[in-house]
């Protein structure tokens, strides 16, 4: 049997450190809990503190402490003693709790709480001096020192707490200097939880918060979170529970709200109560809770008629239900039946019924949203019933419904409500004319786009457009949203239906409003009908006679071109929501904008313009390159296409990724409907650089994007199609890799780049390196430029709200394009094939001189 050796024989050190918190935490200041304090009474000639002293003699051998028992020991003996001498004991406890170290300090301060035990009423003239004693001892943080004192001044309140009650308002200024702001969290906290012994002391709690909370709160309010903290502290018990005076004092500390005319006193009152509710929600569990929650039902019973008062418990309420996501909510049916009861209160148009209505619905949201509050299914549609009445202001619904997207019933029990919300305010004639159509579609747009991602394009590589309707439906997860807005009677036969079929048909053509535009063009889908679809075709017709018109005048590069690309996004959003429901006929329309496009940038970029704004015009060549892949499907005539294969081959070396996914899509496209041959697997080289851009770049896919990016090495691609709409591919695309947001993936795509150098014909390869140089030296010039000018530009893009949320898919990465870092890996790659370039310096010269420019 092999013996385990001592814990005194081991090697490693036993002790663990602990932060300042945690030792903190330890700290248990609570005298009234100790049990065995004082392990016996005294005998009726000796005294507490002799008894006290005796013990310490044998305990504490510090030359301080030595010290101190030589100047009283013998003036303590008896009880006489100590009435007679007990000046000089005062005198010489504050002389020794100023002097004493930290080995010395602990019997001094436990020696002063015997001398209150032992004196009483005679100690109590002299409380002021000593605790302003101890007090100066607080600021330090060796924890020890900070037990021992509030451990004392606990002893002090229970000791003396009869004196004390007498005298109540100069104990609390006394000890209020603990409260403040300024102090140190833990110092209120333990002040707080030492004062609470007395506080609990005080039969008429009435006018303790009188006191607390409507004198010496308003006039001292930076004592807000010790008072608030105070408060708990009284409330505070065992084991995750609620002393017995919890339950008539926290119904009376309720009755204070609200309390002033005054609304900031009204405010400072109800801040410094919910940071009492905050540590309550903290501390409790949801078993002992019950006693909270009775005293909120009885405050709303009582406040029926205060709507004041009332908002300000719906916000304690939301704070206690926020502190566990609801986790405290013990009686799920006696909450929905007060928020029934407060569902019922009367409305009107007062600032005080808006600030109700407020937060009522911010209590409704936390409940339905909350994972801990599991509704029964005969309940779950009885609170959004509640919310969505005529009466509530038409804002605040729409800001509760942008709130509960992430609710799970949301299309069940959330929208038909909603409907059922805007029909009556329609037939109540609650507001002026398409302002109940213009909100309901905002919410719509909202939803779609926030939730259901709508505009995430769905790449899929059996088919060029987004899906049909059917499919498109089912993909997006639009089952029950559709079967509700194109065959539910709730919809179908409301005056809402009718009034959004004819703001449609009015507002469709107002391309003025974009941010309306771009709503009804999301929705469309949904709400619209086949009667819409001529109308969008004239969208788009208008959208495509502005753009060519916008490019057909002198000096474009001088024009808005934020404009321009607005203009851009709107008939690309166009395309997609006629795509969506039927045919799209505008592809010859859409190409010749694009080389009309491409046949500007090509000019700015001989004439070496860069007084322009070069994000916006490649931002419009991807917009309309999108516009471009909605408008084809497999049926389509794709001769228009085919003058567009050397612009499309281009664009593989875009920055923007949904420029080179779109451009694969498209030739992918064009070679199968000119009948070129694959090779027996199926596979070609678009297939290839597909798989590249849909590989995301990150740590655990990029070995995977690096394996396809292999595929693209000269060797292996020649096995691949080989014909003239695809020759350029490869190389033109690895260009646009380097782009990448994504340092590990550059040296594999530089070192393809040297591989493509050194195995093509030293004049291919230069015609495409040649022309990828030049294009980014232009980009960097312009991007100069720009900075050189003012944002006003910039600006013009964020003025609508809509807008900006669809920055993402309408910018893209833009800001994080990093042209320079392209040019210096260009540079790195030529070092490999200097050869060529040394023969090519007759054009490397000019661009370096650009480059010193």
């Amino acid at each position: 049997m092999v013996q385990t050796k001592s814990r005194h024989h081991k090697t490693e050190n036993s002790y663990r450190f602990q932060t300042l918190n945690e030792r903190l935490a330890n700290i248990s200041v609570d005298v009234t809990k100790k049990i065995n304090r004082f392990q016996q009474k005294p005998e009726e000639t000796e005294t507490y503190f002799y008894q006290c002293l005796e013990k310490w003699v044998d305990l504490n051998y510090t030359g301080v402490f030595h010290e101190f028992t030589n100047k009283i020991k013998s003036k303590c003996q008896t009880l006489a003693l100590l009435i007679y001498h007990k000046d000089h004991l005062i005198e010489t406890l504050k002389e020794f709790i100023a002097r004493a170290n930290e080995l010395s300090l602990q019997p001094i301060l436990d020696l002063t709480a015997q001398l209150a035990r032992d004196l009483q009423s005679d100690y109590y003239f002299y409380f002021p001096d000593i605790f302003k004693s101890i007090i100066k001892l607080l600021d330090t943080q060796n924890t020890e020192i900070l037990e021992w004192a509030f451990q004392t001044l606990s002893y002090l309140f229970k000791f003396l707490w009869r004196y004390m009650l007498k005298d109540l308002h100069t104990v609390y200024a006394l000890y209020s200097p603990l409260f403040e702001e300024s102090r140190k969290f833990y110092i209120r906290n333990f002040a707080a939880e030492s004062f609470a012994f007395l506080m609990r002391k005080i039969p008429d709690k009435n006018e303790l918060f009188d006191f607390l909370l409507t004198k010496r709160l308003i006039e001292h309010p930076q004592e807000i979170s010790g008072i608030g903290r105070l408060i708990f502290e009284m409330f505070k018990g065992i084991k995750h529970q609620f002393n017995t005076c919890t339950g008539p004092s926290f119904q009376i500390l309720l009755t204070k709200l609200n309390f002033f005319d005054n609304e900031q006193k009204n405010e400072l009152i109800f801040r410094c109560i919910g940071k009492t509710v905050q540590s309550m929600a903290d501390f409790t569990k949801k078993e002992h809770s019950s006693i909270v929650w009775t005293c909120f039902y009885i405050g709303i019973d009582d406040s029926v008629e205060n709507k004041k008062k009332l908002t300000f418990i719906l916000r304690l309420l939301e704070i206690f239900l926020e502190s566990k996501n609801c986790y405290l909510v013990n009686n799920l049916d006696l909450l929905l039946d007060n928020m029934v009861k407060l569902a019922q209160i009367e409305i009107d148009s007062t600032q005080v019924s808006t600030d109700f209505t407020k937060h009522f619905f911010n209590l409704a949201n936390l409940v339905l949203l909350s994972q801990n509050i599991k509704f029964p299914i005969e309940k779950i549609n009885i609170l959004p019933n509640k919310l969505y009445q005529v009466k509530f202001d038409c804002k605040l619904v729409s800001d509760l419904t942008r709130a509960l997207f992430d609710y799970p019933f949301f299309e069940t029990n959330i929208f038909p409500n909603l409907i059922s919300y805007f029909d009556n305010q329609i037939k109540y004639k609650c507001h002026s004319k398409n302002q109940i159509e213009t909100c309901f579609l905002t919410l719509l747009a909202e939803y779609l786009l926030k939730q259901k991602k709508i505009l995430e394009p769905n790449y899929n590589t059996e088919s060029l457009s987004e899906d049909k309707i059917e499919n498109f439906i089912q993909i997006k997860g639009l089952t029950n949203l559709n079967r509700l807005f194109k065959s539910d009677k709730l919809f179908l036969d409301s005056e809402l239906a009718k009034h959004l079929d004819e703001f449609l048909k009015n507002e469709i053509k107002n391309i003025e409003n974009v941010e309306l535009i771009i709503k009804i063009l999301i929705s469309n889908f949904i709400v619209g009908n086949s009667s819409n679809f001529d109308n969008l075709n004239q969208v788009a017709n208008k959208l495509m006679e502005t753009l060519e018109q916008e490019m057909n005048m002198d000096n474009f590069e001088d024009k808005n071109l934020t404009n321009f690309e607005l203009n851009c996004y709107l008939l690309s959003l166009t395309i997609w929501s006629l795509s969506i429901c039927t045919k799209v006929s505008c592809q010859k329309s859409i190409v010749d904008l694009v080389l009309k496009l491409n046949e500007a940038k090509n000019n700015l970029k001989l004439k070496q313009i860069v007084s322009y704004d070069v994000d916006a015009i490649d931002l419009s060549s991807k917009h309309l390159l999108q516009a471009l892949r909605y408008s084809y499907d497999n049926e389509n005539e794709f001769d228009p296409l085919r003058t567009l294969a050397g612009h499309l081959r281009s664009e593989l070396s875009s920055p923007f990724s949904e420029c080179r996914i779109n451009s694969l899509f498209l030739l992918s496209a064009l070679l199968k409907h000119s009948g070129l041959a694959v090779n027996d697997d199926n596979e070609n080289l678009l297939d290839q650089c597909l798989k590249i851009e849909l590989t995301p770049a990150s740590l655990d896919e990029y070995r995977q994007k690096i394996y396809y990016l292999q595929k693209l090495d000269p060797l292996v691609s020649k096995k691949l199609v080989d014909n003239e709409l695809t020759e350029e591919v490869p190389l033109r695309y690895i260009f646009g890799l380097l782009y990448e947001n994504f340092k590990l993936f550059w040296d594999p795509t530089v070192q393809m780049i040297v591989t493509y150098a050194n195995s093509m014909k030293q004049n291919d390869f230069w015609n495409i390196f040649y022309d990828f140089l030049v294009d980014l030296t232009h980009k960097i010039e312009s991007k100069a430029q720009a900075c050189r000018r003012s944002e006003n530009t910039e600006k013009k893009a964020d003025q609508f709200d809509l807008i900006k949320y669809l920055d993402k898919s309408r910018l893209g990465n833009v800001e994080s394009i990093d042209y320079m870092n392209n040019r210096i890996l260009l540079c790195k790659s030529m070092q490999s094939f200097a050869q060529i370039c040394e023969s090519k310096t007759k054009v490397l010269v000019p661009l370096f001189f650009r480059f010193m420019k």
